[in-house]
């Protein structure tokens, strides 16, 4: 029979098991993003997405009106937290989308998307 006791027993087994399972589902956190989500910048050169810990390989890109964004370089810094793309001159002034992926240490991929205006 279930006593008030025991539910409640059962439901902090339940919330302890929950929260020790967090970390789990964490893969590479992202840090910051840069430019920041919907900021609005002037002469930049380089955008990035930082990870809280190392992915093994990323891919970045850029977007104005729907056209791509060509980079003069693009990837992971040596420690593989960092992915970027990089710009020989600014970029013109305009609202970009940045769309990234990368594959965690745990095999999982990770995506994620943001904008920003360059002006």
């Amino acid at each position: 029979m279930f006593t008030p006791t025991r539910i409640t027993a059962a439901l902090a087994a339940t919330g302890a098991l929950g929260l020790a399972a967090a970390p789990a589902f964490a893969h590479a956190p992202v840090k910051s993003r840069t430019p920041g989500p919907g900021k609005t910048k002037s002469n930049v050169k380089r955008v990035a997405v930082t990870f809280g810990e190392a992915v093994i390989t990323g891919k970045i890109s850029i977007t104005k009106n729907g056209q791509a964004v060509t980079a003069k370089t693009s990837g992971l810094n040596r420690k593989k937290t960092v992915l970027s793309a990089t710009y020989s001159k600014a970029l013109a002034a305009g609202k970009y989308k940045v769309s990234w992926r990368v594959k965690a240490d745990d095999g999982d991929t990770e995506t994620g998307t943001w904008s920003f205006t360059a002006k």
